[in-house]
């Protein structure tokens, strides 16, 4: 059996900031910090991985989950 810890749930609003500005955890903002975690996830998981960019922001997808719309900003192919 694998366990997995939930998500915290936070308030809507933090110390004074407004709804919805709450930080994504799932983004970074550093782009060697989801340039590292792309090729980590592309060697463990053996899938072609990407680095996207979505405004100040960078996540990591899978290629197979890249439709097209999205601008990349790293490939990482852990066949390469």
């Amino acid at each position: 059996m694998i366990a997995a810890a939930g998500r915290t749930h936070r308030a809507p609003v933090e110390r004074g900031g407004p709804a919805g500005a709450q930080r994504n955890p799932d983004m970074f903002t550093d782009i060697a910090t989801a340039r590292r975690h792309a090729f980590s996830l592309s060697r463990s998981l053996m899938v072609v991985t990407f680095v996207i960019a979505i405004g100040q922001q960078y996540g990591v997808i899978t290629a197979e989950d890249a439709d097209g719309s999205v601008a990349l900003v790293a490939e990482y192919d852990p066949f390469a």
